[in-house]
């Protein structure tokens, strides 16, 4: 993708639109209302286990774990299934954080939740620490580190910021 020539949200959107070309345009309402919508647990740990399975690819190894998320609902702190991914091969070889979140970290969460029906936040800090796929719970802002680990906000980063160094 050309950055000169497109904006953050253009990279997204164009992103999400490789994401849903992946999968039957049947699939992910199917998933929505069979499982998101009434197994909301069961669609988590298919999420994990699918991903962990079906991304090696782009990825690199990637493992299952467990996370601890807080409920700002109730305050109830549950452990919810997740993907650990021990190098992320796109981000070595894109190896700017701006880039990643808006080719790969928006629009995944975006895909997860609006066609999936399942909230997720891809998280990292940075190049160091590869990015893992968890489940979010409402309340819960997402933190993504950068590589020198400073917080980016989850609104769209321009791709010409100085965070890119190629």
């Amino acid at each position: 993708m050309n950055t000169k020539s497109m904006s953050s949200r253009d990279i997204q959107s164009k992103s999400r639109v490789v994401l849903q070309s992946l999968f039957p345009s049947w699939l992910p309402p199917a998933f929505r209302a069979m499982f998101a919508r009434p197994l909301p647990e069961l669609s988590l740990h298919m999420n994990a286990l699918i991903t962990a399975l079906a991304c090696k690819w782009l990825m690199g190894e990637t493992e299952l774990n467990t996370v601890e998320v807080e409920s700002s609902a109730d305050g109830e702190v549950r452990t919810l299934p997740g993907v650990k991914v021990e190098r992320c091969r796109y981000l070595e070889e894109i190896g700017c954080a701006s880039a990643c979140m808006n080719s790969c970290k928006f629009p995944t969460q975006e895909f997860f939740k609006t066609d999936m029906g399942i909230d997720v936040t891809v998280s990292s800090a940075g190049l160091s620490n590869p990015p893992s796929l968890n489940p979010s719970v409402p309340g819960l802002p997402p933190l993504l580190l950068g590589r020198r680990g400073l917080p980016l906000t989850s609104s769209p980063i321009d791709l010409a910021t100085p965070r890119c160094t190629h």
